[in-house]
């Protein structure tokens, strides 16, 4: 079911909250500076408008930080900006140039947020984004996790446009007769995300008209089968294991499959802050490991952690330095 801007907004934030808004000066971005401006006198919000030029795109890159500036200064906001030399920080973390700009800009997102003691960092993703991300993460094999997409609030970033069409967020820009920047390389079809938006999704609406609403469906029905999942897993370990440090061998054997690697997800998870770096390869191991290895034998649990099993548990301890 569609929830409405200001229900988000009210649901997920205390009222006179600093929020830090992710500025680029496109149109979503302006689409939700000013839905939040329609608000931010009954929410009582201080909005720090928050632009990181990751200066890629040469002139263009320069515009859209003297636009974001001028956006502030005309609804007397406080501007913060930051660049940084992503090529070079990709080249060094051997990252893609993407996900360089995603870490560096959340970074400096994250920074602003502990700074000014703000409830939450906003960005302007979309459902049409929450969709292409729903399709890259089905190429790509993803689980249940994956396929679960953009949450509206993660930890402290906050989504509230997770609901709301691009075609809706042209519409009001027109009316409104707002201007925004326009990125030239949402048009390069070299990046996965550009070509299913534009070769891909258009296809699908030809197919299923109602896209938006069904993939609304899917998403929520994912969401809530996951926190079922979740939920399960958590319960269990806290019945069956001593600080996720030690677990009953036994009970676990007894498990079905797919609970034994949701349990050990959500260790790995508890241990590492995120299951980035446990790969599906990864867990099939460790669960062949743990139902095949004899007593004392070991096994990896990431770069910090092993498993060791005894004859009644399995142990997480840390490696030694």
């Amino acid at each position: 079911m569609k929830k409405e801007f200001s229900d988000i907004i009210k649901d997920n934030l205390p009222k006179k909250s600093a929020v830090i808004l992710a500025f680029s000066g496109g149109p979503d971005s302006v689409y939700l500076l000013n839905k939040l401006l329609e608000i931010k006198k009954q929410h009582g919000l201080k909005v720090i408008i928050a632009h990181f030029n990751h200066k890629l795109r040469g002139k263009e890159s320069g515009k859209d930080e003297a636009f974001s500036k001028k956006t502030a200064e005309k609804y007397k906001l406080i501007y913060e900006t930051e660049s940084s030399d992503i090529k070079k920080y990709a080249k060094e973390n051997l990252l893609n140039l993407e996900e360089a700009a995603r870490i560096k800009r959340y970074e400096f997102l994250e920074k602003l947020r502990k700074k000014y003691k703000a409830a939450a960092v906003l960005t302007a993703h979309h459902l049409d984004d929450n969709l292409e991300t729903f399709i890259i993460n089905l190429l790509r094999g993803s689980g249940i996790q994956g396929l679960k997409s953009m949450q509206i609030k993660n930890k402290n970033l906050l989504r509230p446009l997770l609901f709301i069409q691009k075609s809706e967020i042209l519409q009001y820009l027109k009316s409104k007769k707002l201007k925004f920047q326009t990125d030239s390389t949402n048009s390069d079809k070299s990046l996965l995300r550009n070509e299913i938006r534009l070769d891909v999704v258009p296809v699908l609406k030809k197919i299923q008209p109602k896209l938006a609403r069904t993939f609304i469906y899917t998403w929520e029905n994912l969401n809530e089968l996951y926190d079922f999942i979740y939920t399960g897993a958590k319960d269990w370990i806290r019945k069956n294991s001593a600080n996720t440090s030690e677990i009953d061998l036994p009970k676990f054997k007894k498990l079905h499959a797919f609970m034994q690697k949701k349990i050990l997800q959500t260790i790995y998870e508890s241990l590492y802050g995120s299951i980035s770096g446990l790969t599906r390869e990864n867990l099939e191991r460790l669960i062949h490991h743990v139902l095949n290895l004899k007593t004392g034998k070991k096994a990896p649990f990431g770069k910090k952690h092993m498993l060791v099993l005894t004859r009644k548990t399995i142990k997480i301890i840390k490696y030694k330095a």
